[in-house]
C-alpha cells in the first residue's frame, strides 16, 4: 500500500517542478563552498548563487528588467554574465540574455539569512546552521537543512522541507506543501490548500485558512485547522 506521506512527497515534488533533478546536478564545486561568495549565470533565464562557508551569509535578491542583483554581507565574486558592483565587494550584478525566472542558492554552514526581493522562482538549500530564509511570489523550493530554521514561502504554491531541527515554517499565501521531517517543528500552512506534515518528533501543525491536508505522523503532535 502507497503510504499518506509518500502520496504527500509526491505532490510537493510536482509543485516544485523538477526538484529533484534540481538536486542530483548540484556541482561540486557549489556543494563544496568557498571563502567568498559567487553568482553566475546558468542559462539564459537562470542563475547560481554560491555563499561562502565559514562566513555568515545575509543574502537579499532583487531584479530590475533583465538585471539581477545579489547583495550580501561577505564578498561575492562576479562569474559568467555578472559583474562586480564598484565600490562595494558584497553586491554584483547580474544582467541575462532573457527576462529571469529562477535563481538557486546553496548557502554555507553558519546561520545564514536569505529573503527574495524579487520574483524570480527561488530554490534554495540551507545548508548546516540556524537559517532564516524567506521566498518570494513563485512556485518556491525552500530546504532548511540541518539546524533549527525559519522558512517563510511568502506567496506561490511552495515547497517547503525543514529538515533537521526543531524548526518554523510559514507557507503564506498559495497551495503550499510543508514537510517538518526531523526536530519539534511549528509548521503553519497559511491561507490556501495546503499538505502539512510533521514527520518525526513532536509537531504543531495549523493549516490555516482554506482546505487543508494535516498530518502528524510520529512524536505526539499538535494538530489544529
Amino acid at each position: 500500500m502507497v503510504s499518506h506521506r509518500w502520496c504527500l512527497l509526491r505532490r510537493g515534488l510536482a509543485v516544485a517542478g523538477a526538484v529533484v533533478v534540481g538536486v542530483a546536478v548540484l556541482p561540486a564545486a557549489a556543494q563544496a563552498g568557498s571563502y567568498n561568495g559567487k553568482v553566475w549565470v546558468t542559462k539564459a533565464d537562470q542563475l547560481r548563487y554560491q555563499a561562502a562557508d565559514g562566513k555568515q551569509s545575509r543574502v537579499v535578491i532583487t531584479r530590475s528588467g533583465r538585471t539581477v542583483t545579489v547583495d550580501d554581507k561577505v564578498a561575492v565574486k562576479a562569474g559568467k554574465g555578472c559583474k562586480a558592483v564598484k565600490g562595494d565587494k558584497t553586491k554584483v550584478r547580474c544582467t541575462l540574455k532573457k527576462t529571469p525566472s529562477k535563481i538557486t542558492v546553496n548557502l554555507g554552514n553558519r546561520n545564514d539569512s536569505l529573503v527574495n526581493n524579487s520574483d524570480l522562482k527561488l530554490f534554495v538549500w540551507g545548508g548546516t546552521g540556524n537559517d532564516s530564509i524567506t521566498g518570494g511570489p513563485r512556485h518556491d523550493l525552500l530546504q532548511g537543512d540541518r539546524g533549527n530554521d525559519k522558512l517563510y514561502g511568502r506567496g506561490g504554491a511552495d515547497s517547503l522541507y525543514a529538515g533537521a531541527g526543531n524548526d518554523m515554517v510559514s507557507g503564506g499565501d498559495g497551495d503550499d506543501f510543508i514537510l517538518g521531517e526531523d526536530g519539534r517543528d511549528r509548521l503553519y500552512g497559511g491561507a490556501g490548500g495546503d499538505s502539512v506534515s510533521g514527520g518525526d518528533g513532536d509537531d504543531w501543525l495549523h493549516g490555516g485558512a482554506g482546505q487543508d491536508q494535516l498530518l502528524g505522523e510520529g512524536g505526539k503532535d499538535t494538530i489544529a485547522g
